[in-house]
């Protein structure tokens, strides 16, 4: 599956815990309008679009596909900061990509042990 503008907001939306009907409420839209962006039959404006990427918490860059991460440019800071994360905290708060594609939930955990367990072998 294509890593389009509709799927990164799809999945973005999912992840924040937001409905359709309460994004397009945000955007001041209908939902089958906001429906449209996330079936890539739309590309939203470029007010909507950055209104977009305040509401998931994400930039314009990821959105548009010109940035393979979602988190806005000062959350890297934020990340050093937070290195000491449970898997549950870094599950809802970072993508893991590899290749391209974003990992899935099993594959995170998975990802993350083998870290964990790598760590360990090396103190």
């Amino acid at each position: 599956m294509a890593d389009t503008l509709g799927s990164r907001i799809r999945r973005l939306r999912k992840k924040s815990g937001l409905t359709q009907e309460e994004i397009a409420a945000m955007l001041g839209k209908t939902r089958p309008a906001f429906t449209q962006y996330e079936l890539d039959n739309n590309v939203p404006p470029s007010e909507t679009l950055s209104h977009l990427a305040s509401i998931l918490k994400t930039s314009t860059d990821y959105l548009m596909g010109v940035s393979l991460s979602s988190q806005p440019a000062d959350a890297e800071d934020r990340f050093v900061d937070q290195l000491d994360l449970s898997d549950s905290q870094l599950l809802t708060k970072f993508d893991l990509i590899l290749d391209g594609e974003v990992l899935d939930k099993e594959q995170f955990k998975m990802a993350v042990a083998f870290l964990r367990t790598l760590k360990k072998s090396s103190e």
